[in-house]
């Protein structure tokens, strides 16, 4: 238990750290992509982005079935079962990315740009032409990701902010040279973004398999049962991921579609600043997936109990800094991004509305998806899902973008409901 709770506080610490860097260096890029793009190409970029994205939940859950199950084996430190799940895993990756890609090549010709975007600011050449690219770019960079399960899988979670903090710096860096050219193209800003994503996973990659070559994949160790054992846990994150795109990253889309782009730009950066608290409580949530999964496996319930009661306890500053942001908003806004930026009546309250019952709903859901015990959290979510669908709209035409914020509020409630009483259960029976 001792070990278990360093490796832990190890971990916080280390990826608390690294994410003040990542998250520092993507403050200094937003007024600058802010300022290098035009409003309707930063709500495009921001769209674009945002679907693109949901590529990393379209893995029909093999990336977190492939975490849950190679870290089981690293828990019983059990070799062979690690060579087989990761040669397993990986290989059944690179074949969704290859149906994925196919699918994507095929599909985008057939589908107007300027509709999807609504937009005719752009012309449709130039919407193809990003979104061929990015749409490139986030595939393969959904492959290469499988390094994010891996180091989480060995209770290395940290390592994953540093990736992201390298593809910060690469980022930012490109940014920066583009802001000095005399034209801007928002071709070139998706560019340094793919350019950017692949190499910081490109170099995360080969120093993990360097330095443990004994687990290299192999295609011997592919195995059709190891493949089931993944999905089968794998279709059932597939859904709650599903169903987290319409909780969690579907507001631009919807905002774009119902509104207009233009009112993206301050839905997105007011999200962003509020973004914190999520990013700090995810940052303490993430290295205990895997530890759950470890005392789970071993039984210690007396370890599991006090870390969730950490957890809750952690809810009171959260709150605090949750109420300090809905304060001091335009303060903040205007201090960085250093343009008018017109934020919409009542969005600060359901951005922190939004932001702390992700964080409640969190506890819960970390938990059983460590465990592996996810079958309530699945059809709450589906639940939940639909509430947002219906009432995102609704409220979005009675207050505009801030509608938006205060249905996925509302969502994380109904989906969180269900899984503090099934994590009550199982603390209080130890099942």
């Amino acid at each position: 238990m001792k070990d278990r709770t360093k490796i832990v506080k190890k971990n916080i610490i280390y990826s608390v750290l690294l994410r003040f860097v990542g998250i520092s260096l993507t403050f200094i890029l937003l007024p600058l992509t802010v300022h290098y793009l035009t409003v309707v190409e930063y709500g495009v970029w921001v769209t674009l982005f945002t679907v693109m994205n949901w590529v990393n939940f379209l893995d029909v859950g093999l990336g977190l079935g492939l975490r849950n199950k190679l870290a089981e084996a690293v828990s019983k430190n059990n070799l062979e079962a690690i060579k087989t799940y990761l040669s397993t895993g990986l290989f059944a990756m690179i074949i969704m990315g290859t149906i994925l890609l196919i699918i994507f090549l095929m599909g985008i010709n057939l589908l107007n740009m300027q509709e999807i975007y609504n937009t005719k600011l752009i012309s449709e050449l130039e919407l193809y032409k990003c979104t061929l690219f990015a749409g490139i770019f986030v595939i393969v960079t959904f492959v290469l990701s499988v390094i994010n399960q891996i180091y989480y899988a060995y209770q290395k979670a940290a390592y994953t902010g540093l990736i992201q903090v390298i593809y910060n710096s690469i980022m930012l860096g490109i940014v920066y040279y583009l802001t000095l050219q005399p034209n801007h193209s928002l071709f070139n800003f998706i560019l340094s973004f793919g350019i950017s994503m692949l190499i910081s996973r490109i170099i995360f990659i080969c120093i993990f398999f360097i330095k443990n070559m004994e687990i290299l994949p192999k295609r011997n160790y592919i195995k059709l049962k190891a493949f089931k054992d993944i999905c089968n846990l794998g279709i059932k994150f597939f859904v709650i991921q599903i169903t987290n795109i319409i909780l969690f990253s579907s507001s631009n889309i919807f905002i774009t579609q119902c509104l207009g782009p233009e009112h993206v730009r301050a839905y997105d950066v007011v999200y962003k600043i509020f973004s914190i608290v999520i990013i700090i409580h995810g940052l303490i949530s993430a290295p205990l997936w895997n530890a759950y999964t470890d005392a789970y496996v071993k039984k210690d319930f007396i370890w599991l109990n006090k870390i969730i009661k950490k957890m809750v306890y952690l809810l009171l500053p959260i709150f605090l800094i949750t109420i300090i942001l809905i304060y001091q908003i335009d303060f903040i806004v205007n201090l960085w991004i250093r343009e008018e930026i017109i934020i919409p009546k009542y969005l600060p309250e359901c951005m922190g509305l939004y932001v702390f019952f992700n964080c409640w709903n969190n506890i819960w859901s970390v938990f059983v998806n460590g465990i592996g015990r996810i079958n309530i959290q699945l059809f709450s979510n589906l639940i939940s899902a639909l509430l947002v669908l219906i009432l995102s709209w609704q409220l979005m035409n009675l207050i505009g973008s801030s509608g938006m914020a205060l249905a996925i509020a509302i969502g994380w409630i109904c989906s969180g409901i269900p899984l503090f009483i099934q994590v009550r259960y199982i603390l209080k029976n130890r099942i």
